[in-house]
């Protein structure tokens, strides 16, 4: 707080209605934490090696090597 001519200012952020109901909910927070593990989960599909045919190319085995799957998670 800081006096400027007779008139007090207030620096303090302000938390509104709707941001206590979402970000402090228990529920919102759950949904959260489910939707980034199921995210998660989803990233290690792609360590699965994958196989597609292309008409050009032929044959493609694709797949992400898990240590640069952990690295991007852990970003």
């Amino acid at each position: 707080m800081k006096r400027i001519n007779k008139t007090l200012i207030y620096r303090v952020a302000k938390i509104t209605e709707w941001q206590i109901l979402t970000d402090f909910n228990p529920f919102y927070v759950r949904n959260k934490i489910d939707n980034i593990n199921a995210y998660i989960e989803s990233m290690y599909h792609l360590n699965t090696s994958i196989v597609s045919y292309d008409v050009v190319y032929g044959i493609q085995p694709a797949s992400y090597p898990i240590d640069k799957l952990a690295e991007y998670i852990v970003e």
